[in-house]
């Protein structure tokens, strides 16, 4: 358990900075100040400021709150409704499994990040509408998961013994089958951050996540796209934070998943 004490304080830190974004900020990241812009980093600027003059470290902690939390939000409601159905599908069995499932192959049969550009592009871009998307399309993998754990356990004897004795299926599910499936589902949803930081940013780059003057990473890397050339800074500081993130997360869902044995 000690192994996995650095990055649970390195994920710790990140999110501590995204709850207390607010009060951080050395400057106030929305303030545009246009006789101070494209400035490069400097003992003023840590970062430097953008097109507007606004100060781009703080942007970047501002970022944070809604990148990392919105993230955040975004893993747990996947894989809280996609246990919730695949352990209901896999407990019930029969025609409900069966159509549960053909239903999930659906989502399953587009690729991810072409439906979330096409669900969010149609219910016009924004971030609630990017996350959105986002988990229409990545709930069937929590469920199958869970389907697939639901059924071995179910065929446990201390499950048997909970039937005999008159338990009924809420209580099993919720006492003897969820307990024993949520390793594997931590393991997964924790995988799961970076990839769905890199899918809101991505969604936000290409115009179809958080909107101006929203302080998000993806977002702040797509109006540093055009000015690259003569001040890479406004585009490299997201890009930096992007990666140290997802990076961060990915080194503890790796460590996590060594700790807890997952097979």
């Amino acid at each position: 358990m000690r192994k996995l004490l650095p990055y649970l304080v390195s994920a710790g830190v990140i999110i501590f900075i995204a709850v207390f974004a607010p009060f951080l900020t050395p400057f106030d990241p929305y303030l545009q100040d246009t006789e101070n812009v494209l400035e490069p980093p400097n003992f003023s600027h840590l970062l430097g400021t953008d097109i507007y003059g606004r100060d781009l470290f703080s942007r970047i902690i501002m970022g944070a709150q809604i990148t990392v939390l919105s993230s955040l939000s975004v893993v747990i409601s996947v894989s809280v409704i996609g246990v919730i159905v695949g352990a209901f599908a896999g407990f019930i069995g029969g025609k409900t499994d069966g159509f549960i499932m053909r239903v999930g192959d659906i989502f399953l049969a587009f690729p991810q990040m072409v439906f979330a550009i096409a669900m969010s592009a149609v219910l016009g871009g924004g971030l609630f509408n990017a996350a959105l998307s986002i988990i229409v399309i990545a709930w069937p993998k929590y469920a199958r998961i869970a389907r697939s754990l639901t059924i071995a356990v179910s065929k446990s004897e201390y499950v048997a013994a909970a039937k005999i004795s008159g338990g009924t299926d809420f209580n099993i599910l919720k006492r003897h089958i969820l307990p024993n499936i949520i390793e594997p589902i931590i393991v997964t949803a924790a995988l799961d951050i970076g990839a769905v930081i890199m899918g809101l940013a991505g969604l936000s780059f290409l115009g179809l996540g958080a909107k101006p003057p929203a302080a998000e990473w993806g977002q702040m890397m797509n109006v540093g796209r055009n000015y690259l050339q003569i001040a890479p800074h406004i585009i490299l500081a997201p890009g930096v934070a992007i990666f140290i993130t997802v990076a961060v997360f990915n080194s503890l869902a790796d460590k996590l998943r060594d700790v807890l044995d997952v097979r």
